[in-house]
């Protein structure tokens, strides 16, 4: 894997780590995916459906079940196998309404059970992750919700947006609130697709990149389907299953804390086009390109070992 999950993996064997839980607010999820099956938080505290009240985990699209694929799958697919996975269903087929993306970041600050009962903070995730956007400019309408979940502890995640490298197209919610990730090739080059900052208060994004082009996971047509997409949705969740393996090391993690780890382990020996956003070129770090760079797990996890040694 491009990110060096495998080698991140290793390392953590050498020391004693805590059960973690990533959320996503996407489509959905198959939860009787053959990759994804055994790891599901489980009902109560596991789904939750604002748009349908379905009572089980369900994917009418795939989306959700190719990132959440991404963030934990096994079989090879996923960053962080190891991580445990609940989600809500902000999304359907004709996009994301917004009542239900808020309903779905009450839900991961305090899970409930599929009818909206039983609710437990304590049972909140460690790592949300959001491949969904809109148009930027500043909006501030998750403002409140998302500083809740970041007050709470909870790491948040957000595709940059797919608006095609042109300056300050960044998406909102990624422009405001979380970690901003971009997307990148496999030989490392930026994608073409992948939004680029600066944000309209002059603020560096995406945060950090990760591989988001013709990336196999999951997929909810069935229990052993597989596909192949592309987007910054996709980079989103290796963000994701890294910032996992941060919290697997140590659980009460902050998220300014992972934030930096995420940033400090990031390779920076890419594929430049030399082109400047912000006044900032593609090869001088951090910049409105690839962020502070492309993900690295092991660095990441290596540098958070060393501050428990």
């Amino acid at each position: 894997m491009k990110i060096r999950a495998r080698e991140a993996a290793k390392l953590m064997k050498t020391y004693r780590t805590s059960s973690v839980v990533v959320g996503t607010i996407d489509t959905g999820v198959r939860y009787t995916h053959e990759a994804l099956r055994d790891n599901w938080v489980g009902p109560d505290y596991g789904w939750f459906d604002p748009i349908g009240r379905s009572l089980k985990p369900n994917d009418d699209q795939g989306h959700g079940t190719h990132t959440m694929g991404t963030i934990c799958g096994s079989g090879g697919i996923g960053v962080f196998p190891d991580a445990k996975w609940t989600a809500c269903k902000g999304c359907g087929d004709w996009g994301c309404p917004q009542s239900a993306l808020l309903k779905c970041m009450e839900f991961m600050l305090c899970p409930t059970n599929p009818n909206g009962q039983k609710k437990d903070c304590k049972k909140a995730p460690h790592v949300v992750s959001n491949s969904w956007g809109g148009g930027g400019g500043g909006k501030t309408d998750y403002d409140q919700a998302l500083r809740a979940l970041q007050t709470g502890g909870i790491t948040v995640l957000f595709s940059n947006g797919n608006s095609g490298n042109v300056c300050g197209n960044v998406g909102n919610p990624a422009e405001r609130f979380g970690i901003g990730v971009g997307s990148t090739t496999s030989s490392d080059r930026l994608s073409s697709f992948s939004s680029l900052g600066q944000t309209i208060d002059e603020r560096i994004k995406p945060d950090i990149s990760a591989p988001g082009s013709d990336i196999r996971s999951a997929w909810h047509t069935a229990d052993d389907a597989y596909n192949s997409i592309s987007g910054t949705s996709m980079a989103c969740p290796h963000a994701a299953g890294a910032a996992a393996m941060l919290y697997a090391l140590k659980s009460d993690l902050k998220p300014r804390a992972a934030d930096q780890f995420l940033k400090e382990g990031a390779d920076t020996n890419l594929t430049y086009s030399y082109k400047s956003c912000g006044g900032i070129r593609d090869d001088v770090f951090p910049n409105n390109h690839f962020g502070w760079g492309r993900v690295n797990a092991q660095r990441s996890v290596a540098r958070l070992a060393k501050t428990l040694s």
